[in-house]
C-alpha cells in the first residue's frame, strides 16, 4: 500500500488515496492538546467491497505536479518499506469489533466531564516538532471516538491523529461541539500555521465537519466524510424519535440489537462470502467466528454507551446537525471526499453521496458496495 504525506488511506483489499490539490511545506512547533488521553488501541484494516469513484472536480485528487511527484517518490519508498514491515505485524495483531467494545468499555467506566480529544498510542509518538498533517476524527452516534481503531497504526505513520470523545452523560449541543472543534483548529493553526487539517467525520461527525468548513472557508481543511447524516430526514432512526423515554424501555433491547447488527454485520456470512469469492484465509474464518461468538457480549456494552436518554439525545443531535449542515452546503469550499456504503441500512448513503457531490464544488465520492453504516469498523 502506498501513498504520500497529505494523503489519507482507509484500505482493506484495495487502497484508497485522497490527495489535496497542493502538498504544503509544513513546519512549526505543534504541541499536543494537554487534555489528550493516551490510549492503547491496536489496529487492523478497514472496509471491503466494490469501490467506485465519481468526481466533478477539474483536477483529480491524485494528479501531481513535478514537485509533488518528487515528494511522492520519496514518501512512497518510505511507506513501501513500512508497509512490508507492518503487514506481518498486522497479521499477528489484527483487531475486530471485540477490541472496539473492549476499549469503549474501559473508556466509559469513569466517563464524565465535557467532550475532549485523545490521541491513540498506536498512532505513533510524534515529537514536538512534528510536521505531520493534523487529522481530527469526529465520531458518529456512539460518540466514543474509536471509529478508526482499525486504522490507527497506519494513519499514525502519516498523520498526527486526534479523536473526539463525547462522554455518555454529556449534553453539549451541536453548536457547542462545533465551537470546540473550531477552537482546536485555530489553536493548532497558531502553533503551526502551515499544517493542513483533515477532518474525518462519520455520520454525525460528517455533519460537524461540513459545518466547520462552511463557517471557516479560509481554513486549510480537507474533509473525509463517511456516510454523512445529512440525509437524516430519510433515516429509519426518525421512527424512534417520537417515542418518549418513559415508553422506550421495552423497546430498547430491540433498538440496540438493531444498532448492533449495523455495527457487526454478519461475521460468518462475510467469511462465507470470502470463500465463495476465492478469498479464503483460515485466519479470517477464525476471526469472524470469534466476532460471531462474542456478539452476545456486545449488547450490554452498547447499552452502556447508548442508554435510552443518551440515544434520544443523540437522535435530536443528529436532527439538528443535519439541518444545520444542509442549510450551509453552498458555503463549503474545502476539498471533500465522501465515502458511501452500498449496504447502509441506516441512511441512504449512496443517494446522499451523489447529492452532496452535486452540491459541493470540490468533491469526490468513493462507493463501497459491500460496506455497512459503520464503514470504518466492519471489514
Amino acid at each position: 500500500m502506498t501513498t504520500a504525506v497529505g494523503a489519507c488511506v482507509f484500505s482493506a483489499d484495495s487502497s484508497l488515496a485522497f490527495r489535496r490539490d497542493m502538498t504544503p511545506s509544513s513546519s512549526g512547533n505543534a504541541k499536543r492538546n494537554p487534555m489528550s488521553k493516551r490510549l492503547a488501541v491496536p489496529t487492523a484494516t478497514a472496509t471491503t467491497g466494490k469501490i467506485e469513484t465519481t468526481s466533478k472536480t477539474m483536477r483529480s485528487f491524485v494528479e501531481k505536479n513535478s514537485s509533488e511527484l518528487e515528494a511522492d517518490t520519496k514518501q512512497r519508498i518510505k511507506l513501501e518499506k513500512y508497509s512490508s514491515e507492518s503487514e506481518e505485524q498486522e497479521g499477528n495483531s489484527r483487531k475486530w469489533l471485540k477490541d472496539y467494545f473492549d476499549e469503549a468499555k474501559d473508556m466509559i467506566k469513569s466517563d464524565g466531564g465535557p467532550p475532549r480529544w485523545f490521541s491513540p498510542l498506536e498512532c505513533g509518538s510524534h515529537n514536538r516538532n512534528s510536521r505531520s498533517p493534523l487529522l481530527l476524527f469526529l465520531p458518529g452516534i456512539d460518540g466514543v471516538g474509536l471509529g478508526l481503531i482499525r486504522q490507527h497504526q497506519r494513519l499514525g505513520e502519516i498523520f498526527d491523529v486526534w479523536c473526539l470523545h463525547i462522554p455518555v452523560t454529556d449534553r453539549t449541543s451541536f453548536t457547542g461541539l462545533l465551537k470546540l472543534i473550531e477552537r482546536t483548529i485555530r489553536s493548532e493553526n497558531c502553533r503551526s500555521s502551515n499544517r493542513p487539517v483533515y477532518l474525518v467525520g462519520e455520520s454525525l461527525g460528517a455533519c460537524l465537519a461540513l459545518a466547520v468548513a462552511a463557517r471557516n472557508p479560509d481554513m486549510d481543511l480537507v474533509l473525509i466524510l463517511a456516510n454523512p447524516a445529512t440525509s437524516f430526514r430519510k433515516s429509519l432512526l426518525q421512527t424512534i424519535m417520537p417515542i418518549p423515554a418513559e415508553l422506550m424501555s421495552g423497546q430498547m433491547t430491540l433498538t440496540l440489537s438493531y444498532l448492533l447488527s449495523l455495527m457487526t454485520g454478519d461475521p460468518l456470512k462475510m467469511a462465507m462470502d470470502s470463500i465463495v469469492k476465492g478469498l479464503f484465509l483460515q485466519s479470517t474464518i477464525q476471526e469472524r467466528s470469534q466476532d460471531f461468538v462474542a456478539m452476545s457480549s456486545y449488547l450490554p456494552v452498547l447499552a452502556n454507551i447508548l442508554p435510552k436518554e443518551t440515544l434520544l439525545w443523540k437522535l435530536e443531535l443528529l436532527k439538528s446537525a443535519s439541518a444545520y449542515a444542509n442549510a450551509r452546503l453552498d458555503a463549503v469550499k474545502a476539498q471533500t471526499l465522501i465515502l458511501c456504503s452500498g449496504r447502509d441500512q441506516l441512511l441512504p448513503s449512496e443517494e446522499e453521496g451523489d447529492r452532496l457531490c452535486r452540491a459541493l464544488p470540490n468533491c469526490q465520492t468513493r462507493r463501497f458496495g459491500g460496506g455497512g453504516h459503520f464503514l470504518f469498523l466492519v471489514g
